[in-house]
């Protein structure tokens, strides 16, 4: 038997409750550790889910990046294709000038072959050829 002041406690009781103590307190804690991980764990796929999003909006920027070079190399090839083709039209072009005088000379000629005038015409497609071959 113990004396605590004027309380006397069998040593069996004091020992029950000090383990009844121990084993609220460790129930208590247990309780305690239990819905913390049930919080952690319901929290868990919202982290799950912010890093997916994170992840997948690092990939569209990725993608976003390589989508803007590839768009700029298309426009640049772009841009060349419509420099050539504008040299090109250039090109044709004076090749049709070219033949529209051409067929005005030997058109020419033929009439003054056939009836032996066109002298006038003669002067004049040859002055129209000087130049255009002059102006070249």
């Amino acid at each position: 038997m113990f004396t605590i002041g004027e309380w006397t406690i069998a040593a069996e009781i004091l020992f029950q409750s000090i383990l009844y103590i121990c084993g609220a307190l460790a129930v208590i804690l247990n309780g305690v550790k239990v819905i913390g991980l049930i919080i952690k764990k319901g929290k868990q796929p919202i982290e799950d889910m912010k890093n997916t999003i994170a992840d997948k909006h690092d990939d569209l920027r990725k993608f976003d990046q390589e989508f803007a070079t590839i768009v700029k190399a298309h426009e640049d090839h772009l841009k060349e294709h419509d420099r050539m083709l504008d040299n090109d039209k250039k090109t044709i072009d004076a090749l049709n000038n070219d033949m529209k005088i051409m067929l005005r000379t030997q058109l020419s000629m033929l009439d003054h072959m056939i009836n032996g005038n066109s002298q006038e015409m003669m002067v004049k497609t040859r002055n129209e050829l000087s130049d255009h071959l002059i102006s070249r």
